[in-house]
């Protein structure tokens, strides 16, 4: 071990690289976003010089040149001769089918990074409108035909589930955001009613804004509630609870209402975080490194990153029975059932 009393140069010089690399990926979201926002990527969907796009965006030739040529470096954009154009998997980020868009995935990062920043203070509590950045960067879109159909995959998995919404159901989540899995489900479902309950207006407003842009605002209702009040009894086929997001002290009278609101026999669908992974290569892998950081964050809210196994032991002692565990790329999914003669136990 280094002798505290003794400065290493090559110590310092291994460490002024490795946090160079984090200022660095920083200051590249910073101009990623700014590019953006001011139409250049846009602009860049066909090669073009800096000049022709300079002109397209309206701002000065000399810091569009010095853009190109920074994104060129981040490979951003591909270059041949004196023309500039954006990359192909970057554009498709910028398509109108695309899962998530890339505003919302650079507005959720930079709320990531506040919440973070204040993650080790005495109250790092999120403000409302990084509430909305988190619920909006959340992948799957419900107007993206991709996100629909990796979420229909899942549906054929449970296929108990998927008659009870082609033959027309009510359904509710709890916890619902800005409506990734509750558009999800009435987007495909013409014969489904779906109602969002959560606690913060903005992200309410969202979900009504995007069922409005989808056509289908008139089998969408939200509700400005906290879940543990909510009084329906024996009204709901089935039941979506976004579970990561409620403290410990919420989850038990949330899944007592729960079980009163589903009816008999009613089934129970709750999405799963990912295991931390278990070594210490798996950890240092991008997704490791994802999930840790994002367990931070968790933990600066108050709740609890409970494994698949904890999350079964809970409801499984609450009365439910897991019928099994679906895979999907971003967030697996286990289904419930509630036995009819204790819906009200």
């Amino acid at each position: 071990m280094t002798n505290p009393g003794t400065f290493d140069p090559a110590a310092f010089a291994s460490g002024t690289e490795l946090i160079s690399r984090f200022i660095q990926g920083a200051q590249a979201v910073g101009l990623l976003q700014a590019a953006l926002e001011c139409g250049l990527l846009g602009a860049a969907g066909a090669p073009a010089t800096p000049d022709t796009l300079a002109s397209r965006i309206g701002v000065s030739a000399r810091m569009v040149h010095e853009a190109c040529i920074a994104l060129h470096a981040l490979e951003i954009f591909e270059k041949q001769g004196d023309y500039y154009q954006i990359r192909p998997g970057v554009q498709a980020l910028l398509h109108q089918a695309a899962p998530q868009t890339l505003a919302n995935m650079l507005a959720h990062g930079e709320t990531n990074m506040g919440l973070l920043r204040r993650a080790l203070h005495p109250n790092p509590s999120p403000l409302p409108e990084e509430r909305l950045a988190v619920a909006r960067g959340v992948w799957g879109l419900g107007s993206s035909p991709v996100a629909i159909e990796s979420f229909l995959t899942v549906d054929r998995e449970m296929p108990e589930i998927r008659e009870l919404w082609l033959r027309g159901a009510r359904h509710m989540e709890l916890g619902c955001g800005a409506g990734r899995d509750l558009l999800r489900v009435a987007a495909p479902y013409p014969a489904t009613f779906v109602v969002g309950v959560d606690i913060d207006p903005l992200v309410l407003a969202e979900v009504e804004r995007q069922a409005r842009d989808l056509g289908i605002q008139d089998r969408v209702a939200v509700r400005l509630a906290d879940a543990r009040e909510i009084e329906d009894l024996a009204a709901f086929d089935t039941i979506l609870w976004s579970q990561m997001f409620f403290p410990p002290a919420s989850r038990a009278a949330t899944i007592d209402a729960i079980r009163r609101a589903l009816k008999p026999g009613g089934y129970l669908i709750t999405p799963l975080l990912r295991d931390r992974p278990a070594s210490d290569e798996a950890l240092r892998s991008a997704g490791g490194r994802q999930t840790s950081l994002g367990a931070v964050i968790y933990a600066s809210w108050g709740l609890d990153r409970l494994t698949e196994s904890e999350v079964r032991e809970e409801l499984e002692a609450a009365g439910f029975s897991c019928i099994r565990t679906v895979p999907h790329s971003r967030t697996p999914f286990m289904l419930l059932r509630h036995e009819a003669s204790r819906v009200f136990g």
